[in-house]
């Protein structure tokens, strides 16, 4: 905060103290309204000359004397206020205690001024809400190239953390805001009339399915459960289906732990609806009868303009088969075509769209490309290519049919084409806004279904669906055949508000928490002063290495210190003091010392002094006076002995070079786990990548081939075609591949941990295991 604002606060709470003294309550519990400002304005011929009583915010003020004005806005316009001591009396006196921002009522007749602004003279006013901080101000300047706005709260960082200040005084955020609610109104009302019962069902689920994608884990203390945040409300409105409700919907959110961009939120609106005796079709005409009633409801026209570009939702709607679509484009079949050769044909389009050899970024755009498309099945690429290739481009409303089976399995197949799915997916302004099935009632078909999806998921896809045996079970009482659909509530808002992201029409969208927001320099230096203080017991002006300490500390109490915390950064500070670490560099040289002969002990001469001085030296005092990572002497001791450890897998580790040929070997510091130690090693014509970290983790990847070695090692993703790694005992396949001889042998491989005696270390680690042998060879050569 800085000293002009806090001024400017000050001054407001000097006026909130003189309303108190005149006996002015600045926050009553009632008011008079008769008119909101709207009626007011469009009704004035019928009004004009009688009272009125209108609420609002104070949007202006305008002092002259004896005789002032003030605008006044609610949420339905503005309007001028009239002040006159004449009309007044002595509560005329309080005008010069009102602010921008304030609540005020007023009742008045209403009348036009000399220049025809329609006013209301007030007789007498209340304050309804003192407002102590200033609000933002928006301002528009005519000019000669037309209106210019100056918004002194434009950034989108502060729009979307104070979102109630963008709302006030952003009309275009209020206009999203106010858009989206009539979009779930306008959809209510159309679900009403098509005979839908909305039924609401678990947010929290003890498995989630309806969908591919990431959940929201959460715990339940009392049922001692693990639950999820729903990813869709599909399961159990189909569940309603098989209890005899015949059409049945749901607007709710749903929550999906992915990616965010203009269209993707980890939090956002659906609209799913079931009807029983339908199909895709049935879908196609309710999903098209809802957008059109949508729109013209709140827009009066099927023809908008979004982001500068017209569309129009005025029936046909186009429909287009995506495999039909992606054949004529590529010239293949891509129902038949070899998943390697569409993988690189999704490169080869994905270079011609986004590559840019001006800014050098081909090799990057490749990379991204192939990882993107590595392990994907056959069905996921052509579904990327479609969305490379075609869906970007559509723009009027298209339905999007035969999407391949695989990508589907909570729909029926297409009984001619048993490949295909019976389903469609809308899109409207290079956005899919619908996605719907012919849904599967098939009892056995559906867990075929479901378990190809599990394998998926033990296989390392983490959007692959659950296993729901329940959901099964209450199919084989009977489900009748039916049609589902999602419709995406943002999305269909974002058009109909003209909105270019969907975090504009999220009321509150959810972003980084406001605690590394930085502060002023002179407020954390005053934190810094306390803490001093307190902890020490002096002024830290006697400190001879004040400058020192402000130089390290100030920084990282404004929270600017990349990925510290206020809280955590406070505690750091704290620590420090206490220890007299900040005062005396050499006191984390002497607890060293003190630690060095428990370990050595235990150790023996295995791992001499020098190197215990070098890692100190390198990851502690260097560590220390650069970023304050040490907050702790406990983990100092427990990182210490993490280190050796390290050191003893990696030497153990090392035996495998003995019968392949290194490619590379690297070690390194890994911040709270020691050291990383990384051994590329190609055995005959199998590439493997051998990795250890932490305490007890190592992990085992054979890449297909070198090429794709070489760029994921280089990369640090070191995601391979298949990976073991012994702490979570499983086994990740990276692509569909037919080497089951491989991958049994893969399982097989022998990483022995044993526990030995390790002394008690105080603190949060306590180390119990380490590595005493690891001997793949027999199990190698035999995969050759």
């Amino acid at each position: 905060m800085t000293e002009e604002t806090k001024s400017l606060r000050d001054i407001r709470l000097d006026k909130l103290a003189r309303l108190r003294e005149r006996g002015v309550d600045p926050y009553p519990v009632a008011s008079t309204r008769s008119h909101v400002i709207r009626d007011v304005t469009t009704a004035f011929d019928e009004l004009e000359g009688k009272e009125v009583a209108v609420v609002g915010r104070v949007t202006a003020l305008r002092p002259h004397g004896r005789a002032s004005f003030a605008d006044v806005t609610d949420a339905t316009g503005k309007i001028q206020l009239y002040f006159k001591s004449d009309l007044l009396g002595e509560r005329y006196e309080l005008f010069d205690l009102l602010d921008l921002g304030d609540f005020v009522g007023a009742a008045g007749k209403v009348f036009k001024t000399k220049t025809g602004e329609i006013t209301i003279a007030a007789e007498d006013f209340t304050l309804l809400a003192k407002g102590l901080r200033t609000p933002p101000v928006v301002k528009t300047e005519k000019t000669e190239e037309g209106d210019v706005t100056h918004d002194e709260f434009a950034d989108p960082e502060k729009r979307y953390r104070k979102r109630y200040l963008d709302v006030m005084v952003n009309p275009q955020a209020r206009a999203c805001v106010l858009t989206h609610a009539e979009v779930l109104r306008a959809a209510r009302r159309f679900m009403a009339e098509q005979g839908y019962a909305e039924i609401e069902t678990p947010i929290l689920q003890p498995l989630y399915g309806g969908a591919n994608a990431s959940p929201f884990t959460t715990r339940h203390r009392d049922l001692e459960m693990d639950l999820y945040l729903r990813i869709a409300d599909e399961l159990y409105l189909k569940r309603l289906l098989v209890a005899g409700l015949e059409k049945v919907y749901e607007i709710g959110k749903d929550f999906r732990n992915e990616s965010i961009d203009r269209t993707h939120y980890p939090e956002f609106t659906m609209l799913e609806a079931y009807e029983a005796f339908g199909d895709y079709r049935t879908m196609m005409a309710l999903t098209r009868g809802l957008i059109i009633a949508a729109a013209e409801e709140i827009r009066g026209t099927l023809k908008l303009t979004y982001q500068g570009r017209e569309v129009t939702l005025e029936p046909p709607w186009a429909r287009v088969s995506l495999v039909a679509t992606l054949n004529e484009r590529l010239d293949v079949d891509v129902l038949n075509e070899e998943t390697q050769t569409l993988s690189d044909l999704y490169v080869l389009h994905y270079l011609k769209r986004y590559d840019e050899p001006q800014r050098g970024n081909t090799e990057t755009n490749e990379k991204k490309a192939r990882e993107a498309m590595y392990g994907a099945s056959r069905a996921k690429v052509i579904d990327a290519l479609f969305d490379l290739l075609v869906a970007c481009d559509i723009w009027n409303p298209t339905f999007v049919v035969d999407y391949p089976a695989e990508l589907s399995p909570l729909a029926k197949r297409q009984p001619d084409n048993p490949a295909l799915a019976e389903r469609f997916e809308l899109y409207l302004c290079n956005m899919e806004i619908a996605n719907a099935f012919s849904e599967q009632n098939d009892p056995a078909e559906q867990r075929k279904a479901l378990e190809a999806q599990a394998e998926a998921g033990a296989a390392g896809d983490e959007e692959a669906q659950q296993m729901d045996e329940d959901f099964l079970e209450a199919l084989e009482y009977g489900m009748p055949p039916a049609g589902g659909l999602g419709v995406g509530i943002d999305r269909l808002a974002m058009i109909l508000s003209d909105a270019p992201s969907i975090r504009e029409v999220i009321a509150f969208p959810c972003i980084k928490t406001d605690i590394e927001r930085a502060v002023t320099k002179e407020v954390a230096l005053s934190e810094l002063r306390r803490l001093y203080i307190e902890i020490v017991g002096e002024s830290i002006d006697k400190d001879p290495n004040k400058k020192y300490l402000e130089y390290k500390y100030v920084p990282m109490l404004m929270g600017i210190v990349v990925g510290v915390k206020r809280s955590t950064a406070k505690g750091i500070v704290e620590y420090d003091l206490r220890s007299g670490m900040v005062n005396d560099p050499r006191f984390a040289t002497r607890k060293f010392n003190e630690y060095q002969n428990k370990i050595r002990a235990y150790f023996g001469d295995e791992f001499p002094k020098d190197k215990l001085d070098h890692y100190f030296q390198e990851f502690y005092i260097k560590g220390a006076e650069d970023a304050a990572i040490k907050n702790s002497l406990f983990e100092m001791h427990a990182e210490l002995i993490d280190i050796l450890v390290c050191e003893e897998k990696i030497r153990l580790i090392e035996r495998i070079t003995v019968i392949g040929k290194p490619i590379r070997a690297k070690t390194g510091p890994v911040f709270g786990f020691g050291v990383k130690g990384a051994w590329d090693i190609k055995v005959g014509k199998v590439y493997f990548a051998v990795t250890t970290q932490g305490r007890n983790e190592t992990s085992f990847r054979i890449f297909p081939d070198l090429k794709y070695f070489d760029s994921t090692i280089k990369s640090g993703t070191l995601s391979g075609l298949i990976d073991f790694t012994k702490k979570s005992e499983k086994l990740k396949i990276g692509l569909p591949i037919e080497r089951s001889e491989l991958e049994d042998k893969i399982i097989e491989l022998s990483l022995i941990y044993e526990p030995i005696p390790f002394p008690e270390v105080p603190g949060p680690h306590s180390l119990r295991k380490k590595i005493d042998s690891i001997d793949i060879t027999e199990d190698i050569l035999a995969l050759l």
